[in-house]
């Protein structure tokens, strides 16, 4: 039942936040400069910080990692009417509801990385395939041309003036 901000990356970047409000003059607070800085230093640190953490500055927020597998995948900030300090047994049982959420924008994450390989190895078979077909049918008609001008140039004088033109139609059709 509280105001609560998720940042998938940090605000320093320009990323605004997805945020609920409880009441509409905390969204003014919460998107202050100085909230940013705090949620910006939760990124970089990958520890919770703001009311009731050991880096508490002048926040009117808890600012909750989520981290799996030592990334950092987002942060969530709990506005705190009053600066009062979240309940020990609250803040346990979020930091492990955050740590499931951050396990599956993780699986998520791989799970979008590996279509996107797989994607990628798709279009470099096509790409081989149609290379390969291209140069097959580039290939029969150049051998003929090749074959056909070279039986001009050698033959120049012993061929009668019929398959010397054969030849050059050959050759044009090709």
């Amino acid at each position: 039942n509280s105001t609560v901000i998720y940042y998938e990356k940090s605000p320093q970047l320009g990323n605004r936040g997805h945020i609920r409000c409880k009441h509409p003059d905390h969204e003014k607070i919460i998107r202050s400069h100085h909230e940013e800085f705090i949620a910006d230093w939760v990124f970089q640190n990958k520890k919770p910080a703001g009311i009731g953490t050991s880096y508490h500055g002048i926040s009117s927020c808890t600012y909750l990692p989520l981290i799996a597998h030592n990334t950092i995948w987002g942060v969530m900030g709990i506005f705190r009417t009053g600066q009062e300090k979240p309940e020990q047994n609250n803040l346990s049982s979020l930091n492990l509801i955050l740590s499931q959420v951050a396990i599956a924008i993780e699986r998520q994450h791989l799970a979008d990385n590996q279509q996107l390989i797989l994607i990628e190895t798709e279009k470099e078979k096509i790409r081989a395939n149609l290379l390969r077909a291209v140069s097959h049918d580039l290939r029969t008609p150049l051998t003929g041309i090749i074959g056909a001008s070279e039986t001009i140039l050698k033959n120049k004088e012993h061929l009668k003036k019929e398959e010397e033109i054969k030849l050059l139609e050959f050759i044009y059709e090709d």
